[in-house]
């Protein structure tokens, strides 16, 4: 990360009196053949999950038993979890290596492989911690922003396999794909069975129809305003963007935002200050390298045009280098 700041999530508010002497839940993680317990204050992972806070604060009897266990889930994602519940970090658990790339780094999420986070995502999304879904997004569009990745048919057919379609990931792939993708997003009737071969005939219908959704609302922007310049490169930005996520006169800011399910104002003016500290981690590996905006913008849409191609010809193809 060099010289910038390093990015965490937002903390909850929290019982302070309940952490100086807390009760301390058990939670069992079973994955396979393997399992750990975790001994965890229950303040801490309450106020940051609303399944557990529903587990151990509700009508359930774990509230009086204090333990319980998590069935088909993957040791490293709880560990992952624990860490952030501690640090408000992402940080990868110790010999990671199958869950990182030759040039991930286990404490910058910003360079894991998109199956990595999107699996945490799941993770995230199956116990409601809704700050931790947030964390997770900021990575991947930071990631598929600085040109460095973007997610393979494969791994957008595992969300949906995993999450439900109004989630923020799956509609903010979609839209990215739309507004990168140049082409007709007319599906063939081969098209549509091809694809359907590829990844089923639900989740196939499913995609297609965001995808197709997404490029509608994609082509409702201004033509001028998508070539031009000035707004690749964040100068100006176009005053007839009447399409969610597009609406925003800020366009970094509504990129970040739109995504992060904030439910109050405050958060969102926290948020702003977040995005500078994004924004500026990604001018400087261009800038050092003496490449501008646009060459990032460009890398850009070849790797969602590919993505494209895939849902449109319903075949994978290797990721762009």
């Amino acid at each position: 990360m060099g010289i910038h700041p390093e990015i965490v999530g937002q903390v909850p508010d929290m019982n302070l009196e309940e952490l100086y002497q807390p009760t301390m839940v058990n939670i069992t993680v079973v994955d396979g053949d393997e399992s750990q317990t975790f001994r965890i204050p229950r303040e801490l992972i309450c106020t940051r999950s609303n399944y557990f806070r529903a587990t151990f604060k509700g009508q359930f009897s774990e509230s009086k038993s204090l333990t319980t266990t998590l069935g088909d889930t993957p040791i490293w994602t709880f560990k992952t979890f624990v860490g952030w519940l501690y640090t408000s970090r992402l940080v990868l658990p110790q010999n990671p290596a199958d869950l990182l790339g030759e040039t991930s780094e286990a404490n910058d999420p910003t360079t894991w492989p998109f199956k990595t986070l999107s699996e945490l995502y799941v993770f995230a999304d199956r116990f409601d911690t809704r700050m931790l879904r947030r964390l997770i997004i900021e990575q991947i569009i930071f990631e598929i922003s600085s040109g460095d990745g973007y997610p393979e048919l494969s791994e957008i057919t595992f969300l949906y396999e995993n999450l439900p379609r109004t989630s923020p990931l799956i509609r903010f792939i979609c839209y990215d794909v739309a507004e990168n993708h140049e082409e007709n997003a007319v599906f063939t009737d081969y098209q549509k069975q091809s694809l359907a071969e590829l990844v089923g005939v639900e989740i196939a219908s499913d995609l297609i129809s965001d995808f197709e959704a997404a490029c509608g609302a994609s082509r409702r922007r201004c033509r001028k305003c998508r070539l031009c310049g000035g707004v690749i490169r964040g100068m100006i930005s176009c005053d007839v963007h009447l399409v969610p996520p597009y609406e925003s006169k800020d366009d970094y800011l509504q990129k970040w935002c739109f995504w992060h399910e904030h439910e109050r104002e405050s958060e969102k003016t926290i948020c702003a200050h977040r995005v500078q500290d994004f924004e500026e981690r990604l001018k400087v590996p261009w800038e050092e390298s003496g490449r501008s905006g646009y060459v990032r913008f460009i890398r850009l849409r070849v790797r969602s045009s590919n993505v494209g191609r895939q849902l449109l010809t319903g075949t994978k193809h290797d990721r762009a280098e």
